[in-house]
């Protein structure tokens, strides 16, 4: 995973990520961009987009997109991630 964070002044800052999942069928390769928000009580919350940007074996024709929400409390991040994908 290629893992890239930037904060500013404020507080605000800006995740750039690339995921592969791997799987007995091959890969899917996405990508998210998240702009992050300090919030008073310490919380980070996240939220952006995804894009399926590859995939291999049974996933090589896969393409989709949606939106991300995170939030990270103590270390811990806990991530929504909406969106379709399909097959052309």
């Amino acid at each position: 995973m290629d893992f890239r964070v930037g904060v500013g002044a404020g507080g605000f800052g800006q995740v750039h990520l690339v995921r592969v999942m791997t799987g007995s069928k091959g890969t899917i390769t996405l990508v998210e961009d998240n702009s992050l928000t300090l919030e008073p009580d310490g919380t980070i919350v996240s939220t952006g987009q995804w894009a399926v940007i590859a995939g291999t074996g049974a996933y090589a024709e896969l393409h989709g997109q949606g939106t991300a929400v995170g939030v990270v409390v103590r270390g811990v991040v806990t991530e929504t991630d909406t969106g379709s994908v399909h097959f052309d």
